[in-house]
């Protein structure tokens, strides 16, 4: 489900323009999930947490995919998963650059 959400995310950022951002982002998605709700003992949402964790390149890069955010949650196939979580949250980072991405 989460290796769903992350290549959604980056196909539907290739298809609103963005090609050089979804080459070169890191995206983590990570949830948190109610156990009290799946046994059936809480009314609560299924899923306690979803965050989708973006590093880019540089500040340009940074500066582009946050004006996206929006527009990329209107389109992407799994937002309603995103939605319906008690909380979710979609940051953007700037990576530090190591010697590999040198």
């Amino acid at each position: 489900m989460l290796a769903g959400l992350a290549a959604a995310s980056l196909v539907v950022l290739r298809l609103l323009g963005e090609v050089a951002i979804a080459e070169s982002a890191m995206l983590t998605v990570s949830a948190g999930l109610n156990v009290d709700r799946v046994m059936g003992t809480d009314d609560g949402a299924v899923i306690d947490v979803i965050r989708l964790d973006w590093h880019v390149a540089n500040a340009e890069h940074a500066v582009r995919l946050r004006a996206a955010l929006p527009h990329l949650a209107r389109r992407r196939p799994g937002q309603a998963l995103i939605d319906a979580a008690s909380v979710s949250t979609e940051a953007v980072s700037i990576r530090e650059l190591t010697t590999a991405d040198e």
